[in-house]
């Protein structure tokens, strides 16, 4: 095969991977899809509560030629929690709820989209509980574009077995809280400014020939 052709085939994005916000795209490969394996010869789509496919895309928040999809996904301990780095769109953080009849229900419960964002990968590297029953979680986040961002969201748990009625309540197209937006990025504002001061530190301390560690 002649090595430009190669390449322009490997350019192509792969159909359903661009977005526009308001324009919904049902039939695009870059959500969330859940499968029935426990007959590994006859694996099938698992089913939401409405007996449709279990698959979760997010709204569209800025346009996007292409990468509008999901990369890397982690769940959280002890929770029924997706973190999601959905490449142009973010970083989500996605309850999913289970009844019954093992039928599935997505609520996308917080959303962080930077300027410029193209996350690859996020990590929550600390979780702390809360005396009121929240907890606190604190990211750090890989970005084809902007580097590492550290933020911080604080929110109600989803434990395992959490009752697929409470998803029902609020529409898995928009986040519960929307206001975790302001949240999360608040608190990059701050904490991005600091890593870069700290970062200045560490160069200006070796400069002059002796080090000093900078711990949490």
């Amino acid at each position: 095969m002649d090595v430009r052709h190669r390449r322009a085939r490997w350019r192509r994005r792969p159909p359903g991977a661009s977005c526009q916000p308001g324009i919904d795209n049902p039939i695009g490969n870059g959500g969330i899809h859940i499968f029935d394996i426990r007959d590994p010869s006859n694996i099938q789509y698992a089913q939401k509560q409405d007996g449709t496919k279990a698959i979760w895309i997010s709204p569209a928040i800025v346009p996007a030629a292409s990468f509008c999809t999901v990369h890397v996904i982690e769940h959280t301990p002890g929770e029924q929690r997706l973190l999601v780095a959905y490449y142009s769109q973010g970083v989500k953080v996605l309850d999913y709820f289970i009844d019954g009849n093992d039928r599935f229900q997505f609520r996308e419960t917080a959303s962080l989209v930077l300027l410029g964002a193209n996350t690859w990968a996020v990590n929550a590297f600390k979780i702390v509980g809360n005396k009121d029953g929240t907890r606190t979680y604190y990211f750090i986040a890989s970005d084809i574009q902007r580097g590492i961002d550290v933020f911080k969201w604080t929110g109600p748990t989803n434990p395992v077995g959490a009752a697929g009625a409470s998803a029902l309540a609020t529409s898995e197209r928009e986040p519960q809280t929307p206001l975790a937006d302001l949240v999360l990025a608040a608190a990059a504002i701050i904490l991005l400014p600091l890593a870069a001061w700290f970062g200045r530190r560490r160069r200006a301390v070796r400069r002059f020939g002796w080090s000093m560690s900078f711990r949490p």
